[in-house]
């Protein structure tokens, strides 16, 4: 069973090193050929055991998985680009993607058993677990955003400061205006809702909004906030404090949670029992 080094090599650097093959330094290299090797000859055997139990990708997957890879480049021009640097062509794309298919296939096959634990597992697992399930405190936020473009004269960095100063300074002075001049003035698409980009925890903004909005008192408007977008406005709506998340919420998610580490458990059980076939040592997660 063939089984395309370039595909596999480029899967893995991605995986392991976050870039692809042709960016790897030396020693990353080194190491990724050893991957290589355990790599390729596990796949081959899965893909042998596959033929040997007549496990066959679903119909229409390859032809969906394959719209979906094209769909992420711009032209035809880019995507045969792509293609052509990982040593691929049409229709040695569609081979290792079917073959990829099969695999998943197989490993769905090794855990199509694996039990859900009961709903009553679950409450008491939520029960006995209270600190993972807190909400954090979320703010609703909006906000007026005037972006820097030195090409366009009102867009300036200069100009578009003096811009966002004049509309904060208004907004101090009626700050129930702060939706009709987000719908007037700002330049993001959240200029639509009033500039109302809704509720949101620590971590979700830029981190300069984020300092400016978590600091601020339920109502309060920011000062004039500098992120990579340009100036901003921010008004912090409410604040809803931290909060268990309710149990009929949890259950579901706890349920489905235990159930995604039993059939990753099992799966990493049989591909090592599939590699000492090979003789083989096991791969480092």
């Amino acid at each position: 069973m063939l089984v395309c080094e370039n595909y596999v090599s480029l899967k893995l650097a991605t995986e392991h090193f976050k870039r692809p093959p042709w960016e790897l330094d030396t020693e990353e290299n080194a190491k990724l050929q050893t991957l290589l090797v355990s790599q390729i000859a596990l796949e081959k055997r899965i893909l042998g055991y596959a033929a040997e139990a007549g496990i066959v990708a679903a119909e229409g997957l390859l032809e969906e998985r394959l719209a979906t890879l094209r769909a992420a480049y711009e032209d035809e021009a880019s995507w045969q680009a792509s293609l052509a640097q990982i040593g691929l062509t049409h229709d040695k794309l569609e081979q290792v993607i079917a073959q990829e298919l099969v695999m998943e296939a197989v490993l769905d096959k090794v855990v199509c058993a694996v039990p859900t634990i009961a709903e009553e597992a679950a409450r008491a697992w939520y029960l006995d677990h209270p600190r993972q399930f807190l909400r954090p405190e979320r703010r609703r936020v909006r906000h007026i955003l005037i972006t820097v473009n030195e090409e366009i004269v009102d867009n300036r960095e200069a100009v578009a400061k003096r811009r966002i100063e004049s509309l904060r300074a208004r907004l101090l002075g009626a700050p129930e205006r702060f939706a009709e001049l987000a719908e007037r003035h700002s330049e993001c698409p959240s200029a639509l809702h009033g500039g109302e980009i809704g509720w949101v925890e620590a971590g979700q903004l830029y981190p300069e909004l984020d300092a400016a909005l978590f600091s601020l008192p339920a109502e309060a408007i920011s000062g004039i906030v500098s992120s990579p977008m340009g100036f901003h406005v921010v008004q912090c709506c409410g604040i809803a404090d931290p909060a268990p998340v309710p149990m009929e919420e949890a259950v579901p998610r706890i349920i489905a949670a235990h159930h995604e580490r039993a059939k990753a458990k099992l799966q990493k059980q049989w591909l090592n029992w599939l590699v000492q076939q090979e003789f083989l040592e096991p791969q480092e997660e």
